[in-house]
């Protein structure tokens, strides 16, 4: 160690407690047990001065010696752990009050001098600042929350149109892939779900079930698909009308759902002969011929129809010219 610098140890000013207490934790550790083997080999003398003893008397008397000597072993055991653990006590409270004091001398002149320049800080020297990066510009991109609201809602034809205006506003929108894929397996599962529902109405003979549903899954299907749906449909239709015309009399609704029938499907064969008949459905169950109103008389339709049919067709009169 320099002679510029010194440490004074709490040793120099005097013993610590745990020296000074350690010889008397030894003492009675060893004193106590010695004294318990003093006084029990007493007390068996005792007993054997007083004369013969029986083997019950000579047991008792050993069992009394081996009782006070273990005793005083115990807590001359007990005592010395105690002021060993005192001792600790005080000599950490001691060290931990009186901590090592370093003194430092002042460096003379020549130590000044002699010493070289300290080198000189990082901080000290100029840091050289990089140019920052440019921001990268932000594209703004357009909620699609409406567009997903519709895709749930099975507004086919509203998410489309609100795609094809997020695709004119932003070409480049990277959402406009996932949307779309997104459009067409909602699509697919909806028209496979009305497909199977399709097929629970006819099986209870639901015609009016039929109708909705084919409303619904129809726009769903290409045109091979959905040409093949329609003459199934239409022939299981005719046939069911067919059914209810030979079962019974002639009632208003089923001439109704035979309109609807026609009407739906008149693009093919069975949808076609249905509309042909139409007039004779409606006049066996008193109904106008063509508006389908009730009417019982004789006419080829009621009043009201006839009287459009034979109202002349306005003539527009080209205005005159002025001065003629």
């Amino acid at each position: 160690m320099p002679e510029s610098a010194r440490v004074l140890d709490p040793q120099d000013l005097g013993a610590s407690p745990r020296r000074l207490l350690d010889p008397a934790s030894r003492a009675i550790a060893y004193g106590l047990p010695g004294l318990g083997l003093v006084l029990a080999l007493r007390a068996v003398l005792l007993g054997l001065a007083g004369g013969l003893l029986s083997p019950i008397l000579l047991a008792v008397v050993v069992c009394d010696a081996t009782f006070v000597a273990g005793a005083y072993a115990l807590a001359g055991m007990v005592l010395a752990a105690l002021v060993r653990a005192v001792g600790d006590w005080l000599s950490d409270t001691r060290n931990s009050a009186t901590a090592p004091v370093t003194t430092a001398a002042a460096p003379g002149p020549s130590s000044v001098l002699d010493s070289p320049p300290a080198p000189a800080s990082p901080t000290d020297q100029p840091v050289p600042v990089d140019d920052e990066p440019a921001p990268t510009p932000k594209v703004a991109l357009a909620p699609t929350g409406s567009i997903r609201r519709s895709i749930v809602g099975r507004n086919w034809d509203e998410a489309e149109n609100l795609l094809f205006d997020l695709e004119a506003e932003s070409p480049e929108d990277p959402r406009l892939d996932a949307l779309r894929e997104e459009l067409r397996l909602a699509q697919e599962a909806a028209r496979d779900e009305h497909l199977l529902q399709i097929g629970a109405a006819r099986e209870v003979n639901d015609p009016e079930r039929v109708l909705e549903l084919h409303g619904l899954v129809a726009p769903l299907l290409d045109a091979a698909a959905r040409d093949s749906l329609e003459s199934d449909l239409s022939r299981w239709l005719l046939h069911l009308v067919h059914n209810r015309l030979r079962t019974g009399k002639i009632q208003g609704d089923l001439v109704q759902l035979a309109g609807r029938i026609a009407e739906a499907f008149s693009h093919t064969p069975d949808g076609a002969s249905l509309r042909a008949s139409l007039p004779t459905l409606r006049r066996s169950a008193g109904l106008c011929p063509r508006c389908a109103k009730p009417y019982v008389g004789l006419g080829n339709a009621c009043p009201e129809c006839l009287a459009r049919a034979q109202a002349p067709y306005p003539v527009r009169v080209p205005d005159e010219e002025p001065g003629s």
